[in-house]
């Protein structure tokens, strides 16, 4: 993408979302920034599709302008109403732009879309490895922590607790186990669940391309999986501890999210 078509693009998203740093301008630069890294690791196996990638790093969120659920579709009829002068003159990869943005948020069936070893599946996949790297690490965890307004724990009657903590156990333990079913109950019900949710979620993201990576990409992502994964379980275990010992875990002494945590992406 042209140096003058980004910073029109930056621009757009600035107006239409501002600086929201769960998906708006923050957001795509922190996405872009592993777009660079998979780009220098891998620019001549991917060099037929980097431009629309880019493209679709950039574009993917524009639909939540408007609070929809299926904010890929709602992206592409923005894209497609608003500013169509301002998207690439090339049919084709303006087709499989879209189709990539229309489907970012479909992550169940992707193992058998890269399966189909096509151009605009591939272009999808990896759109939504780069989307997924920052649920994950130190920047998808100061995400969570600032912009998720649910507790820290599950607050629910014991028996449904004890499940809860149970089902978080096995996750941590077993990514392969996440279930299409998990997403709306743990993304809305604690940090920690919404934490162990993306650490599944990314890894089965992961195993579906790997073998489109090289060892540099995959390094950056194996390390914010495992502090993912190291937080997690630190949550956990202040969860499962008695009161008496770890104390109120909302407090900073005891749960030290600004040492965890640095802030550096925001």
């Amino acid at each position: 993408m042209e140096r003058t078509k980004k910073i029109q693009w930056e621009k757009i998203i600035k107006k239409l979302q501002e600086d929201d740093p769960v998906h708006g301008l923050p957001h795509i630069e922190r996405v872009l920034r592993c777009f660079d890294l998979l780009k220098k690791s891998n620019q001549d196996h991917f060099s037929p599709i980097l431009d629309a990638l880019e493209w679709a790093v950039y574009l993917h969120d524009i639909g939540r302008v408007n609070k929809s659920l299926d904010h890929g579709a709602e992206s592409v009829l923005i894209l497609n109403k608003y500013y169509k002068e301002e998207f690439p003159e090339d049919v084709n990869m303006r087709e499989e732009i879209c189709y990539a943005i229309e489907n970012h948020q479909d992550f169940f069936d992707l193992k058998q879309r890269i399966q189909n070893k096509d151009k605009k599946n591939l272009l999808l996949s990896l759109l939504i490895l780069l989307d997924c790297t920052d649920v994950i690490g130190e920047a998808g965890i100061n995400r969570t922590t600032r912009a998720t307004k649910i507790p820290l724990a599950p607050e629910c009657e014991d028996l449904e607790k004890e499940e809860k903590i149970e089902r978080v156990k096995e996750l941590l333990n077993d990514y392969t186990k996440r279930e299409e079913k998990d997403r709306e109950i743990m993304k809305n019900s604690s940090i920690l669940e919404h934490i162990t949710y993306n650490y599944a979620f990314a890894c089965q993201v992961r195993d579906c391309v790997e073998s489109y990576l090289s060892d540099f990409i995959k390094k950056e992502i194996e390390k914010r999986l495992d502090f993912s994964r190291k937080f997690g379980t630190y949550l956990l275990e202040l969860v499962i501890w008695p009161r008496h010992i770890v104390g109120d875990s909302q407090d900073t002494s005891v749960f030290p999210l600004k040492a965890l945590v640095s802030g550096q992406y925001f």
